[in-house]
């Protein structure tokens, strides 16, 4: 799979005028630049808008202040699809290895490496990876304004510690302790990332892809005949299983992981 070895932000250097102390225009603050790299946020992470499929989403950035710039990568293994979805604001694919079949605005076509790819505010579009290779793109869009993750969801992502409490007589139910981690997935989705404590042993339980809404988001995870939701209140994750006749399974509720 292609790496990106550096990723290096524009430096961007201001000078004033030493002759004119009354320029109207004071000198800009500088923002701190940045170098990441892929090694240190790939994350595995199901298809998104419900594509299906295993991913590998490497989201850069995500903690610069003030940035509505998204820049991320993602590896399509195979089989793996980003879902058809309506956009909210304009969005660039750019298919860096491996085949994709497009479909945009209901139109289906092949893209290969060296094909961009720009959906604009209100067309639809979603993109299956097909043959052998992972199909890994780019992806970047500006953000619209107030909807940075670090405005809209610094609250929910990241690592939480709790405990899921059955609720009522389910035979198949049992208490846990739970690990969940979040990341967002792109503009309103997100992944969950569960784990159990089970024996001094922790157990992977899988990736749920999440819709988010509000500010902060509430996330709503769909999972076989039940959906999960959560939210933080009072800076502690809680959530609820609500099965599909509305009776409740499972409460959670987390504190934040100490770093």
């Amino acid at each position: 799979m292609p790496r990106i070895a550096g990723i290096v932000g524009a430096c961007v250097i201001l000078f004033a005028d030493p002759g004119n102390s009354n320029s109207p225009n004071p000198p800009l603050r500088q923002a701190t630049s940045l170098i990441e790299r892929d090694s240190a946020v790939a994350k595995e992470q199901p298809g998104p808008h419900n594509g299906g499929g295993q991913t590998t989403g490497y989201s850069f950035f995500t903690a610069a202040p003030n940035l509505a710039l998204v820049f991320r990568k993602r590896a399509l293994h195979p089989g793996a699809a980003i879902g058809y979805h309506r956009q909210e604001w304009d969005e660039i694919y750019y298919v860096l290895s491996g085949t994709g079949e497009l479909t945009l605005n209901g139109q289906q076509s092949v893209v290969g490496p060296g094909t961009a790819i720009l959906t604009r505010t209100g067309s639809s579009h979603g993109l299956r990876q097909v043959g052998p290779e992972d199909l890994v793109i780019i992806i970047a869009y500006q953000q619209a304004p107030g909807q940075a993750p670090a405005q809209q969801s610094i609250s929910l992502l990241g690592r939480w510690v709790g405990d899921s409490h059955c609720v009522g007589a389910h035979a198949a139910c049992h208490d846990e302790h739970v690990i969940y981690q979040i990341d967002s997935a792109g503009p309103h989705q997100f992944t969950l990332d569960g784990s159990r404590i089970a024996g001094g042993d922790t157990v992977d339980m899988g990736a749920l892809s999440c819709q988010g809404a509000g500010v902060p988001p509430r996330l709503s995870c769909r999972i076989p005949s039940a959906t999960w939701q959560f939210s933080v209140v009072q800076g502690r994750l809680e959530g609820v299983l609500t099965l599909a006749d509305n009776t409740v399974m499972r409460r959670v509720v987390a504190d934040r992981a100490q770093r």
